[in-house]
């Protein structure tokens, strides 16, 4: 029987891709790519938590004049990422039918520590980022982290994710799980699995 789902941050809670903060520059195609090519192309770095953002951003080699005007934004980047409100709903739902859960994502420490006080995360019991551990999905050792702090049989977990290689993994090692792709498609998902939602 399940009784703990594990999510996914970037492409499942969180919308799309960091890039969607580009939309907040307001700039041209150029300086676009230029933004894109030295900032977003290798945000992965950070994933692994060696180099922090501030670190990173002064690393990047972005053009001078675009460092100055866009460094806050690019420096808070985490920010502007919307929040897919049907799966905080979900989330919402999967508590009041007194299910646990997680999130397992790879990501940076100032998004982490920037997530874990906004109140649209009250319900999750437990966070196994990348950064913390320098391990990232889709390494089997992340998600045995995850299982072994948590105290979880992988029998009784469900992990929605958006990449496939980070399903595979899951499901390697006894955990059930589906790419996401829309909330209806898991929905149906999880009712298969026997989850009430």
């Amino acid at each position: 029987m399940i009784k703990n789902i594990i999510f996914d941050l970037g492409g499942v809670i969180l919308q799309n891709s960091p890039i969607t903060i580009m939309d907040h520059l307001k700039i041209d195609s150029l300086h676009y790519n230029l933004i894109y090519k030295h900032f977003f192309s290798n945000l992965s770095i950070l994933d692994k938590g060696y180099i922090s953002l501030e670190e990173y951003l002064s690393k990047c080699n972005l053009p001078i004049m675009l460092k100055n005007k866009y460094k806050q934004i690019l420096f808070h980047y985490y920010k502007y990422r919307k929040y897919n409100d049907d799966i905080i709903e979900i989330i919402n739902i999967l508590k009041e039918n007194k299910y646990k859960i997680y999130i397992l994502s790879n990501n940076n420490k100032e998004t982490y520590n920037f997530l874990i006080h906004q109140d649209i995360f009250k319900n999750i019991d437990g966070w196994i980022i990348s950064c913390n551990y320098h391990i990232c999905k889709p390494e089997k050792e992340i998600y045995n982290i995850l299982l072994e702090k948590h105290h979880l049989k992988n029998s009784e977990c469900f992990f929605i994710d958006d990449n496939e290689k980070n399903i595979e993994t899951a499901k390697a090692l006894g955990i059930k799980g589906v790419v996401f792709t829309d909330t209806y498609l898991l929905q149906k998902d999880m009712r298969e699995n026997k989850i009430q939602i």
